[in-house]
């Protein structure tokens, strides 16, 4: 009986030791290597790299002459992260960019990577390549590669930058006019059967005459939520398309305030990247409600 009592202290004596080595401010650091004393965690989930369209495929296309790129995500994983690395490699030569261990996360498990990737003296031709690599608590480890191509140094050739901005882009509650916009001519439209084939952004109609913050086209146009899409960056058209082309295109769109949405026009190769900027809901009485909008095309 006495040496059933002490193995009964030795385990609650080794869970305390273990609980207190993780500290009193959970600071799940997993320094208690006991194995089945340590504490219990939660299900583990693969992480999950979330990065924005600019690295769409993992190759990223930039004009000759650009100074700075900022690979931009995140890592989410149901673990304390453990460690991170964030790695060059240009001209076989690698070099360390970012270097995380578990006590840099402070308990975090999502983490945003944001890192400036410098390509001053970077001329045509070069490649570069960024490998990130995320660890978490449970053993669960991530890695992605991306490679930078400057002008044609890629199978994408040189940007083809969406650098025309048209600002005053409106379009109104469906029930009354300039209900719709055509994005090719740069101009409102009053939506009418006559004069589809030109409206590309039309203000959804609602059986209930309520303003609706929506857009579908009847034209062969069609829209990809692109929330994640960095509009004031320098927008290359292979990027854009391999955005729109891994989202789930649709001829009607639901957006609000700040959203990006890009736009495949009427079935052809053109695209337009769009940014709402203002939604403006007025009387139900008067049908005055707007949508403003900018939007950068080639």
């Amino acid at each position: 009986m006495k040496k059933f009592y002490f193995l009964i202290f030795v385990v609650v004596f080794l869970s305390l030791t273990c609980r207190t080595q993780r500290g009193g401010n959970n600071s799940g650091s997993a320094d208690c290597s006991l194995g089945i004393f340590q504490e219990k965690k939660k299900k583990v989930a693969p992480l999950n790299f979330k990065f924005t369209c600019n690295t769409v495929k993992n190759e990223i296309y930039l004009a000759e002459g650009t100074k700075l790129f900022v690979l931009t995500g995140s890592a989410v994983s149901n673990c304390y992260f453990c460690k991170l690395f964030v790695r060059q490699v240009f001209q076989n030569q690698t070099t360390t960019l970012k270097s995380y261990s578990k006590k840099n996360f402070n308990d975090l498990t999502e983490y945003t990577i944001w890192e400036e990737i410098n390509l001053q003296g970077k001329r045509k031709g070069d490649k570069i390549e960024i490998l990130v690599e995320v660890t978490d608590l449970c053993n669960t480890t991530v890695s992605e590669k991306y490679t930078i191509f400057i002008g044609e140094g890629g199978s994408g050739g040189e940007c083809k930058e969406l650098k025309r901005e048209i600002s005053n882009g409106q379009t109104y509650n469906f029930y009354r006019n300039q209900n719709a916009w055509d994005l090719r001519n740069n101009q409102a439209q009053t939506f009418s059967k006559s004069v589809s084939s030109s409206c590309d952004l039309i203000n959804v109609k609602s059986p209930d005459f309520s303003f609706r913050k929506e857009w579908q086209s009847e034209n062969g146009t069609q829209f990809a939520l692109a929330n994640s899409l960095n509009y004031h960056s320098k927008l290359c058209l292979e990027n854009v398309k391999k955005c729109f082309s891994t989202s789930s295109p649709s001829s009607k769109v639901s957006f609000s305030n700040g959203s990006i949405i890009i736009a495949k026009l009427r079935g052809q190769d053109e695209f337009v990247v769009i940014k709402i900027t203002e939604i403006k809901e007025t009387s139900p009485e008067d049908n005055n409600d707007y949508i403003k909008f900018v939007y950068k095309k080639l």
